[in-house]
């Protein structure tokens, strides 16, 4: 049944698009008008009046817009029609989480677990809200059940392992992992966390774990920015400046590329580097009171004085608590 409903639901959103594409071409209405995701999807559930599947691609697209109470009523209009219906369970208790209902997203999970016993999906859904909400032993034993049922679930181990890392149980949490990414080498976050518990321990398994995570997903900021981080401790900053150029690449305006950039730049005493890559952060976020700092600290470091308590100045304007701003203000009006 729930392998039916994802059926339909990839075709809802295959002919929102063909939809949304006629639209945009002038075949849906006035030049230069289309249709919105969501009003087709309302032509979708009025088509098909008011299929399951239709209502459940449309409260899915409504939850994933936050709009939970317009999603909530698509759910309970589906459990109207089937009350037992599996995936329409697994979106109210996204629903109930998203909406700080926590207890109700547990009890909604257990309860469609024991309809549907030997169904994995809801089993680990409830391991994962059981994690977030700090319930660490339940929640393994919801792992436990995945495990029975299907041994080589590599997401199950993954949730086992952030369990045990929760719990401060190290040994166990990598061990978990590596099983996870034995059975699923493109589990990124997996990779990501074996690098960070790897670091102080074993650098170079470290860096092989940062590898692994760039190599399954290259265009993944956090795990370009987690391997460039490495480095950049590791004092390979060449290294480190060729990744966060990459990440700037995949995404201009991530803020702490630029601000990261331009430490290592100071770090290499290439204070003009630096203040390029500073001047491009507060034209990101002015704001970023991280970036006026550093703006100052090069322009001390090159003998500017007055340009550096601006910057300085400017820092403690958006972070009127940071003591190293005020410090070196102070430093440079009374020598």
């Amino acid at each position: 049944m729930a392998k039916v409903h994802s059926i339909f639901i990839s075709l809802c959103i295959s002919l929102l698009f063909q939809a949304c594409a006629n639209d945009n071409n002038g075949t849906g209405g006035k030049a230069g008008q289309y249709a919105s995701p969501l009003d087709s999807l309302n032509q979708l559930v009025e088509s098909s009046r008011g299929s399951t599947g239709s209502l459940l691609a449309r409260a899915k697209y409504l939850v994933g817009e936050t709009k939970f109470d317009e999603a909530l009523a698509d759910v309970f209009l589906i459990l109207q029609k089937d009350s037992n219906h599996l995936e329409a369970h697994s979106t109210l208790a996204e629903i109930y989480l998203e909406t700080y209902q926590s207890q109700m997203a547990l009890r909604t999970l257990d309860r469609i677990t024991k309809v549907y016993p030997d169904s994995v999906a809801p089993i680990l859904q409830l391991a994962e809200y059981q994690l977030i909400l700090k319930q660490y032993e339940q929640s393994k034993q919801s792992v436990a059940k995945v495990l029975e049922l299907d041994p080589q679930n590599a997401d199950a181990l993954f949730l086992l392992g952030l369990n045990y890392k929760e719990q401060g149980d190290r040994e166990r949490a990598v061990g978990a992992l590596q099983s996870a990414v034995e059975i699923d080498p493109e589990l990124t976050d997996a990779w990501l966390l074996l690098g960070n518990f790897m670091e102080d321990i074993n650098p170079d398994l470290a860096s092989q774990y940062y590898d692994n995570a760039v190599r399954v997903n290259p265009q993944n900021i956090s795990a370009l920015h987690s391997r460039a981080f490495f480095l950049q401790n590791q004092n390979r900053f060449e290294e480190a400046i060729g990744l966060y150029d990459q990440i700037k690449e995949i995404d201009p305006s991530y803020a702490d590329a630029y601000l990261n950039t331009g430490i290592l730049h100071i770090l290499q005493n290439d204070y003009q580097k630096a203040i390029d890559q500073m001047m491009k952060l507060v034209e990101i976020d002015s704001t970023n009171a991280l970036a006026y700092f550093y703006l100052g600290r090069c322009y001390e470091l090159n003998q500017d004085e007055v340009k550096a308590i601006d910057a300085y100045k400017d820092a403690l304007r958006w972070s009127p608590n940071m003591q190293r701003a005020r410090e070196a203000i102070h430093n440079l009006e009374y020598r």
